[in-house]
C-alpha cells in the first residue's frame, strides 16, 4: 500500500510517517520546494516537491496512492486570511480533486477542533456548533467543506478528523510557555481550574491511521481528544515538573485579563493585523472533548501520557538549545 502525507515535515506529519513505516507502509510525502525533506529521505520516504499554493497540478503527487493524509495547512501569526484561502481551501480543493480523479481509496482530512471557536464551558463533540472565530479556523471549516463537496460532485471517499491541541516531541507551539515557566515568570490567570483536553501526538496520528483503515467510514467526521482532560493548573504543573522549577504562587486576576484580550481582540480586527487569538483563549477557555463516537467507530483508544508528552517536549527544546 501506499500512501499519500501532505505536511510530512511538520509535527503530527512527521509522526504519522513514523507510524507508517513502522506498519511497513510505503510512504509518499508531498513537500514544497523550500522544506528540508532529508530526514524524511533518509528514512526511505519517497519525496514529491510541490506547493498546495500554487497553480502546479497535483495529480503526479497522488498517482498510485491507496490513502492521502492531507495535514499541510498555512497557521500562526503568518497566516492571513489570503493565505489561509490559497492553502488551506483552494490548495486543499486542488489535492481532493487530484485525488478523487486518481481514484484514492481514501482521503484523510486533519481537521481542528477549532472549527467549533472559543468553548467557555461544556463538552465538544461532533454536534457542537460551528463557531469559528480565526482566519485559520474559518479557512479549516472551508476546508472542511470544499472535501465534502468533492465527495458529493466527484466521487472522493473522504474522512474527516478534528484534531485537538497536542504536546510531544517536535512542537514548536508551546515553546514560549515553556520558556516562561521555566525562567519564573508565568502566572496562572485565576485557579487554573479550567478545563482543557490536549492529546499526546501519538495518539492524533493513531487516530489518523484508524481513520485511513477503517471500512465504510465515507464522509464521517470524528473528534479527537487525548487521555482524559486537565485543569490548566495540571497541565502547567506537568511543565514545571519537566523543567525542575517552582510555579509562581500569585496569579493574575481573571477580569483584567480577558478585559485585555478582548481589547487586543478589536485592535487586531481594526487593524487588520493577525494575533494568536487560540493562544490567548487558552487561558479563559474550558471544554471536554467527547470522543466516544471515534472510540466506538474507528477503534481509537488513546494512551499516551500527557506528562511523559510534556518531558519529550522539553526534551526536544532542550536538544535543540531552546530551553
Amino acid at each position: 500500500m501506499t500512501v499519500l502525507v501532505t505536511g510530512a515535515t511538520g509535527f503530527v506529519g512527521q509522526h504519522l510517517v513514523s507510524q507508517l513505516l513502522a506498519d511497513g507502509v510505503r510512504v509518499r510525502a508531498l513537500v514544497r520546494p523550500s522544506a528540508d525533506a532529508r530526514a524524511l529521505a533518509a528514512a526511505g520516504v519517497e519525496i514529491v516537491t510541490g506547493d498546495l499554493a500554487s497553480a502546479d497540478p497535483l495529480d503526479a503527487a497522488v498517482a498510485g496512492c491507496d490513502v492521502v493524509h492531507h495535514l499541510a495547512a498555512a497557521h500562526g501569526p503568518g497566516a492571513t486570511a489570503s493565505v489561509c484561502d490559497a492553502v488551506n481551501v483552494r490548495g486543499t480543493e486542488r489535492l481532493a480533486a487530484a485525488a478523487a480523479r486518481a481514484g484514492v481509496r481514501r482521503f484523510v482530512l486533519a481537521s481542528t477542533r477549532g472549527v467549533h471557536g472559543l468553548i467557555r464551558g461544556g463538552i465538544v463533540n461532533e454536534h457542537t456548533p460551528l463557531a469559528p472565530n480565526t482566519p485559520y479556523r474559518r479557512s479549516k471549516l472551508e476546508q472542511e467543506l470544499v472535501v465534502a463537496r468533492c465527495a458529493t460532485e466527484e466521487g472522493l471517499r473522504c474522512v474527516t478528523l478534528r484534531l485537538p491541541s497536542m504536546v510531544g516531541h517536535g512542537s514548536r507551539t508551546w515553546l514560549d510557555l515553556f520558556r516562561a515557566v521555566g525562567r519564573g515568570r508565568f502566572r496562572l490567570i485565576g485557579r487554573g481550574a479550567n478545563r482543557t483536553h490536549l492529546s499526546h501526538v501519538s495518539d492524533a496520528a493513531r487516530a489518523l491511521s484508524l481513520a485511513a483503515a477503517a471500512p465504510e467510514m465515507e464522509g464521517e467526521t470524528f473528534v479527537i481528544g487525548g487521555t482524559a482532560p486537565l485543569s490548566l493548573r495540571e497541565f502547567i504543573q506537568h511543565i514545571a515538573d519537566a523543567l525542575g522549577v517552582g510555579l509562581a504562587r500569585v496569579p493574575i486576576p481573571v477580569a483584567p485579563y480577558r478585559a485585555f484580550f478582548a481589547a487586543r481582540l478589536a485592535i487586531a480586527r481594526a487593524t487588520g493585523r493577525p494575533i494568536r487569538q487560540d493562544a490567548g483563549e487558552f487561558w479563559v477557555s474550558s471544554y471536554e472533548i467527547d470522543d466516544s463516537k471515534a472510540r466506538r467507530r474507528l477503534g481509537y483508544a488513546p494512551g499516551g501520557s500527557l506528562r511523559e508528552a510534556v518531558e519529550q517536549t522539553v526534551s526536544w527544546y532542550r536538544s535543540r538549545g531552546q530551553l
